[in-house]
């Protein structure tokens, strides 16, 4: 029961330094909102863009009245240059105005964060608590089935999903035969949680 108590002091830690991270982000967000500039390089880019089909469409207009002035037989391959033109400018345009805005480092992570308490985490504190190995081997199923919260939990840094869910399933179904598969996956595992749950059936 020490190494289980171990464990699940490691677990609530985890918990706080992840609420607390949430925290210091949302307040980040929110400055950042009321402080929020327009996309200075955005806003430059369309600018530049009109300003040089303004040129483009400008300069046609020339060649057209330069072939209705100049001598017979001389060609101004107007059509071409419409094409170029065309070619150049049309597809910065469309890109511009289509591309969807990115999702902000901080609202991804944030995201993560909240995932990895809500369904890796807390049900892992309530199985710990509860001495639930059943509940431990749902977690790790969830865990090797749901890609977003695998990919939360990578995300969190809390450790790589699939060997994280490895090691609860070794804990949850340990026999002394397997004792050499725990000694390996420790050398690997990087959750603190998770290591000193591993770690307890080695002391048992």
């Amino acid at each position: 029961m020490e190494a289980m108590k171990e464990a699940l002091e490691e677990v609530e830690r985890r918990i706080k330094k992840i609420e607390a991270e949430i925290e210091l982000l949302e307040e980040g967000l929110e400055r950042a909102e009321s402080e929020k500039k327009p996309p200075k390089v955005e806003t430059t880019s369309v600018y530049y863009l009109a300003f040089m089909a303004f040129w483009a469409i400008a300069g046609l207009i020339l060649l057209a009245y330069m072939r209705s002035r100049v001598a017979p037989g001389v060609r101004v391959p107007i059509g071409l240059y419409a094409l170029i033109a065309l070619v150049i400018f049309v597809p910065p345009f469309l890109y511009l105005l289509m591309r969807k805005p990115e999702e902000e480092p901080a609202v991804e992570r944030i995201s993560a964060l909240r995932l990895t308490l809500s369904g890796f985490y807390r049900p892992l504190k309530k199985a710990l608590e509860e001495n639930d190995r059943e509940a431990l081997t749902k977690i790790a199923d969830r865990l090797l089935d749901d890609p977003r919260l695998a990919s939360a939990v990578e995300l969190a840094n809390e450790g790589d999903a699939k060997l994280n869910a490895y090691a609860l399933y070794l804990y949850a179904r340990y026999s002394p035969e397997l004792k050499g598969e725990v000694e390996e996956t420790l050398e690997r595992l990087t959750n603190k949680p998770l290591r000193a749950l591993l770690s307890s059936v080695l002391r048992e």
